[in-house]
């Protein structure tokens, strides 16, 4: 019974620490619907993916990769991207850097970001 005891408490207690970072999730913004963005955070590196339209309404996927400056923010490129229709095979993507990103997590709000690009 002790055994079991023990085991159950060590399981518990390695399941603590399985976060993939404070700002994960998917954000939008509820009067614009139909776009916003997938942040994927880590201690030092945030993958972005926004979903959002372009100049004539058509659905339109940008990316950041932000790198973690070392003091309160992750920086990088902001890149359009284009590929083939999930329904036939692949045949490559097309990727152009179309300007820059930085991601500003809270230090007082884990649950506040501060998002701005070019």
């Amino acid at each position: 019974m002790i055994r079991r005891l023990l085991l159950a408490l060590l399981l518990m207690g390695s399941s603590l620490r399985a976060d993939a970072g404070f700002c994960t999730d998917i954000w939008y913004n509820i009067l614009q619907s139909g776009q916003g963005c997938n942040v994927v955070q880590t201690d030092t590196f945030t993958f972005i993916t926004f979903y959002t339209y372009d100049e004539d309404g058509n659905p339109t996927w940008v990316i950041a990769t932000l790198d973690w400056d070392g003091v309160s923010s992750y920086r990088g490129d902001l890149i359009a991207t284009t590929g083939t229709f999930f329904g036939i095979p692949w045949v490559g993507a097309t990727e152009m850097t179309v300007g820059t990103a930085t991601f500003a997590p809270s230090a007082n709000n884990a649950c506040e970001a501060t998002l701005s690009y070019t």
